[in-house]
């Protein structure tokens, strides 16, 4: 995946995401902190198995990770219109995949060796 991106990449090698709003998502992704993109791949490298698996899970996801896409085009300034799901994604998400890769997998990483 580059820059970190699992989902979007996916999603753009589907034909799913156009490349100009992928080339900003990954241009957006070396803005994030790596404990955010540690915990994001943990949950996310086993979605996209199921995505290349089945179009349904695609189907469900991408809207999802077409909005994420969207949010972060927005903040390079490249998509001029606001996008709320993106925005509501990346309020809790970045928290969220912080905790995961900065504290949970850290203490496992401290624990085993």
């Amino acid at each position: 995946e580059s820059e970190g991106k699992v989902l979007c990449t996916e999603l753009y090698h589907q034909g799913k995401l156009p490349y100009r709003i992928f080339k900003e998502d990954l241009e957006y992704a070396k803005r994030i902190h790596p404990s955010v993109i540690q915990g994001y791949h943990l949950w996310a490298k086993p979605l996209v198995q199921k995505m290349r698996e089945s179009e349904k899970v695609t189907t469900f996801l991408a809207p999802f990770i077409k909005s994420w896409a969207y949010h972060m085009a927005y903040k390079t300034g490249v998509e001029k219109k606001r996008n709320i799901t993106g925005q509501i994604l990346e309020f809790i998400g970045i928290p969220i995949c912080f905790f995961i890769g900065g504290v949970i997998l850290k203490r496992k990483v401290y624990n085993n060796g």
